[in-house]
């Protein structure tokens, strides 16, 4: 909940029926409690924003392809153990993935 709609529920539960609280002093604890809570989480924010530490947080990672070249590379590597056979394509399919992951930071798979 956002701290408007706290403070809401809050005033709500304190004066509901005509002045008179209709909600039990636990339940106001409580909703005191998130506002709290809410008003430091957006106190931090603020501040990490000034700082700038989201700067680059929600950027993505640039990805890196392979050239004609690497891919080629790959084809004949694979070709010449597989052909012919009809684990060639899927031998071909993993050593490219192999190479996109080794080029862009991936750490290998558990065999």
């Amino acid at each position: 909940m956002t701290q408007d709609e706290l403070k809401l529920v809050l005033e709500t539960l304190k004066w509901c029926h005509g002045g008179e609280p209709c909600g039990t002093a636990e339940a106001i604890a409580v909703v005191k409690k998130a506002l709290a809570q809410e008003k430091t989480l957006q106190a931090l924010h603020d501040e990490n924003e000034r700082l700038g530490l989201y700067k680059n947080a929600y950027q993505p990672e640039q990805w890196v392809g392979l050239t004609s070249e690497e891919i080629w590379d790959e084809w004949i590597e694979q070709s010449i153990p597989e052909r012919n056979t009809h684990n060639f394509v899927a031998a071909f399919a993993r050593a490219i993935e192999a190479k996109l992951k080794q080029k862009n930071g991936y750490a290998e798979e558990k065999k």
